[in-house]
């Protein structure tokens, strides 16, 4: 059936936007009658992709789901069906955009429609884990503890996404405040020194001649600055958005020392964890590895995965088809060899998954922690360089003067 994504107003005048079913305009129209809805603008939405329906409601963030999930969580854990907990959310969020989505599930749930298919129908917003998670605790009458599981694991997930974004914070806070100041220089102090040196009629040291040179150039042509800076990006822009373009820059990514090693340890961390989740939730391991190949980050990772998941639908167990694969370390392998003789796979992923995060939060002190002061140290020489280039001359017809 044909879906209508709306904007209307409720009889209080509140803006309300959402995707409804219907055989034709005229049909989806009635319905929004009678829901007391006042339509303003309706569309197929076949018309519309994903990414212009989030542009159209605005955008839900992670930290917007992961306070979802435990509001949920608490809820089915006090005793409330689902339907009724979606309600209460409801009444409690204030964001319009996540409002809007958790209003269209409601209506899918009083039309029969299961939990997961709602969320199914948001891509953007609820990941193929969270789906797959959701429709293995219906099926097995135990969404309850799902929805427990998928709060630990996005709240862990945030948790771990925060401590990058603080552990980054003063590094780039430097790298800003560094370029502005030699911008700054180079821009207004330089120029304005150069015409005092011309009046004296000297010739420059080599240096100054170079900071002059510098100088010319970006108060002349910084607009070609600017447009080399945007030439890159729109040519990475580019090329990220072609499936050869992402996997070049994904194993340029897992090159970059220091940060190539975290960002490896990052991707078996979320490799573990989420297979981990979708273990302990029923799901078996081929469907789980098709959702965890789905989820990461990056798509050399992705590839590797895949070829895991052929070798075991084949016949392979997991530490083969892993034994194979070039970024996955050896004892990581051993131990899950371990856990599959043992039969405690889920818990062996889940051992994996907190010790790779603990060593991904030392990493990134020990980085930042030598990033800090190297580039302190690389500005302060880039501005002593400056400085010393304006005072050479002053030294020189001081020293001429005597």
């Amino acid at each position: 059936m044909p879906k209508f994504f709306y904007q209307a107003y409720t009889k209080s005048k509140e803006k309300k936007e959402g995707v409804i079913e219907a055989e034709n305009k005229m049909q989806a129209l009635e319905r929004l009658d009678r829901l007391s809805l006042f339509p303003v603008g309706i569309k197929l939405s076949d018309g519309i992709d994903n990414e212009e329906v989030v542009r159209i409601r605005g955008r839900v963030k992670f930290s917007d789901i992961v306070t979802f999930s435990r509001q949920i969580s608490n809820l089915l854990d006090s005793g409330l069906t689902i339907l009724a907990a979606l309600m209460l959310v409801l009444k409690q969020t204030l964001k319009p955009s996540l409002k809007s989505v958790i209003e269209e599930i409601i209506e899918d749930l009083k039309e029969g429609k299961t939990f997961s298919y709602s969320l199914s129908r948001h891509p953007n917003i609820f990941s193929g884990l969270y789906v797959s998670l959701i429709k293995s605790g219906e099926t097995g009458g135990f969404l309850e503890d799902t929805m427990k599981r998928i709060a630990d694991f996005m709240e862990s997930e945030e948790e771990l996404r925060a401590k990058v974004r603080s552990a980054m914070i003063y590094p780039i806070l430097i790298a800003i405040v560094g370029i502005i100041t030699i911008f700054v220089l180079l821009s207004f102090v330089v120029p304005k020194l150069v015409l005092v040196f011309e009046d004296f009629g000297q010739t420059l040291p080599l240096p100054t001649q170079v900071l002059v040179s510098l100088s010319y150039l970006l108060s002349r042509y910084w607009w070609l600055v600017v447009l080399f800076i945007t030439l890159i990006i729109f040519i990475i822009n580019r090329i990220s958005k072609t499936q050869e373009g992402r996997i070049f820059i994904d194993r340029f990514k897992l090159k970059i020392p220091v940060l190539g090693t975290i960002v490896l340890k990052r991707q078996i961390e979320r490799f573990c964890r989420i297979l981990a989740t979708l273990l302990g939730n029923g799901v078996t391991i081929l469907p789980s590895l098709e959702v965890v190949r789905d989820i990461m980050e990056n798509n050399i990772l992705k590839r590797e995965i895949e070829k895991m998941r052929l070798e075991i639908r084949d016949g392979s167990s997991l530490t083969k088809a892993m034994s194979k694969s070039r970024h996955f370390p050896v004892s990581v392998i051993n131990i899950i060899s371990v856990g599959e003789e043992s039969g405690s796979l889920e818990k062996v992923l889940q051992k994996i998954s907190a010790n790779y995060e603990r060593e991904i939060d030392r990493d990134l002190r020990d980085f930042t922690s030598l990033l800090e002061p190297l580039m302190i140290l690389v500005m302060g020489l880039i501005v002593a360089f400056i400085v010393t280039a304006m005072l050479l001359p002053i030294f020189q017809i001081n020293f001429m003067a005597r």
